[in-house]
């Protein structure tokens, strides 16, 4: 069975991997398949870049692999119509080999952070380089996951198993803030909102956890960013009371919303599939 599937940007190759160690390419016109031999082990990630990459008379978009069994990430780009590993990361820091436990790259596809057993790492995409390894932080211990900030490319954010959060930038080599959620919160995945300033965490209880960061000011954040971060809506004072941005209490949320007393107003086409996702 595959372990996991990527389309190109432009839809012209599919790329899949799948036991033991297989990684391959289709390219969609022919339906030609390419297998890419490099790995040992199983591969859980393939994903092309959204930008494309020349060389030659090549044109098509970069790939990026992961072994994290083997703890080896990979660079693909075309050569002579068949994908060909670029660049190897699998810097481990010691002998023993460290498994990969989770990996981003920055908005500008030009930044890796590896997230491995014993560190995390940084690597520059087109060079090839290691840049450095950033200091510890609670949150890289079996660190789950990490999210890339979309408008500032060196600012990360990290979320282990443990309840433990926290911002750093690669750039810099530093963290930048950091604290603990709770003991008994594993953080599973997380996404920056459009304007790089909210971060959004769902952990494997069912809850959405809510970050805001700020700067001292949107000039020094575009060149220096000062994050913070601070859980949202909780009333210092009252645990258990939600509050808008004003400070003001909430009303009680109910635990549901029957979408017909909402008063959406919905094109005649839009029907059908609101009342199938109400079901």
């Amino acid at each position: 069975p595959a372990a996991w599937v990527a389309f190109s940007p432009g839809g012209e190759f599919l790329s899949y991997t799948c036991e033991p160690s297989e990684v391959v390419v289709v390219a969609l016109k022919t339906m030609t398949a390419y297998s890419l031999e490099l790995h040992s082990s199983l591969v859980g990630l393939t994903s092309f870049f959204s930008s494309y990459y020349i060389s030659g008379t090549d044109f098509a978009p970069r790939l990026i692999t992961a072994s994290n069994e083997e703890g080896t990430a990979a660079i693909w780009e075309m050569e002579n119509y068949q994908y060909k590993p670029k660049y190897t990361f699998k810097q481990t820091g010691s002998a023993r080999r460290s498994k990969i436990q989770c990996l981003a790259w920055d908005a500008d596809e030009h930044l890796l952070v590896l997230a491995k057993s014993n560190g995390v790492f940084v690597f520059d995409m087109i060079t090839g380089e290691s840049l450095h390894t950033l200091p510890h932080s609670s949150a890289f211990d079996d660190c789950a996951c990490i999210a890339a900030n979309p408008v500032y490319r060196e600012v990360f954010f990290f979320g282990n198993s443990s309840g433990f959060v926290a911002i750093a930038d690669v750039s810099r080599n530093e963290i930048l803030t950091e604290m603990k959620c709770g003991d008994d919160i594993r953080f599973l995945d997380a996404v920056w909102s459009k304007d790089g300033q909210w971060i959004f965490a769902c952990d494997n209880a069912g809850s959405i956890s809510t970050f805001y960061t700020f700067g001292h000011d949107d000039v020094v954040r575009k060149t220096l960013p000062s994050f913070t971060l601070t859980e949202l809506f909780t009333d210092e004072k009252n645990p258990n009371l939600f509050v808008d941005h004003d400070d003001k209490p909430l009303p009680i949320q109910p635990r549901k919303y029957d979408i017909r007393n909402l008063n959406l107003a919905l094109m005649t086409l839009q029907t059908p599939y609101l009342r199938n996702c109400a079901i």
